[in-house]
């Protein structure tokens, strides 16, 4: 990985940012919580909207589980939609971790030899998405990849570690760091982050993000040959299902907060 001042930088993690900017570093989690599958959204501005939506897979209480997340941005008054920063993601009640067996990355070694460097048991997540900014009128797209990675297994202080890579037309690689934290019922797990500015090409518009996705917990595969659970589905699942929030800061200065509900399994009795 070379160094910042050699590099030109994007962040893009469910924001996406730009050009030359130093790698930075900043709060996040595995995009666990992300949201349900119906939204009734609470915009403060009218300009940004957001458009969000989450499963459990396989969707079985009290089970391990991958978090299948995405999120799609526009604005009603431009063409690009402002640039987010500031996230905060806050997943139901009972909703838990268990990184028994799993190994840990560093962001040392992603920003010295990317995700290449990190141990296999230490892979949390995987996902990407496609940033977006504007340029002598004309709109131009980057695709992005994101990778995660536990950056911390004890128990009451689990991290985790986003690496985002963009290739084209800039060239980025950046690491965000996140600690999980607990939000009061009926919430649970959760996770806030800021966005610094980003910068893109000269005379462009700070990057943007135009959608998002994201899987995490630890696959079948990784159960049966590392033994790690990662994600667990709660035990119990509320009557009208579980609930959640988002909350995004623009740079414009407008924030749009999303509740959500993941639907109960339909298998599963309400609590």
């Amino acid at each position: 990985m070379k160094s910042k001042t050699r590099h030109q930088h994007l962040a893009i993690a469910t924001a996406y940012c730009g050009h030359r900017a130093a790698r930075a570093s900043v709060l996040l989690t595995g995009l666990v919580m992300v949201v349900g599958m119906s939204l009734l959204s609470a915009p403060a501005w009218a300009e940004e909207k957001v458009t969000i939506s989450a499963a459990f897979s396989p969707d079985k209480l009290g089970a391990p589980a991958l978090v299948k997340g995405g999120a799609e941005f526009s604005s009603t008054t431009s063409r690009v939609p402002s640039p987010i920063s500031k996230i905060t993601i806050i997943g139901p009640a009972g909703l838990s971790l268990d990184l028994k067996g799993s190994a840990t990355c560093s962001q040392a070694i992603l920003e010295e030899k990317g995700p290449e460097g990190c141990p296999a048991r230490s892979v949390a997540g995987s996902g990407g998405g496609m940033g977006i900014f504007e340029l002598a009128g004309q709109i131009i797209e980057e695709a992005f990849t994101v990778e995660v990675f536990v950056g911390n297994n004890k128990p009451g202080h689990y991290e985790v570690l986003l690496y985002v890579n963009a290739v084209s037309p800039v060239s980025v690689q950046l690491v965000f760091h996140a600690v999980i934290v607990q939000f009061p019922k009926p919430y649970g797990l959760g996770f806030s982050f800021d966005v610094p500015e980003v910068k893109t090409l000269p005379e462009a518009s700070n990057a943007s993000v135009k959608n998002a996705h994201l899987t995490l917990g630890a696959t079948p595969a990784e159960q049966k040959h590392f033994h790690v659970k990662g994600i667990i589905v709660p035990k119990k699942c509320p009557k009208g299902g579980f609930p959640d929030e988002a909350i995004f800061g623009f740079e414009d200065g407008s924030t749009v907060a999303a509740k959500s509900t993941i639907p109960c399994p339909k298998s599963s009795k309400k609590h």
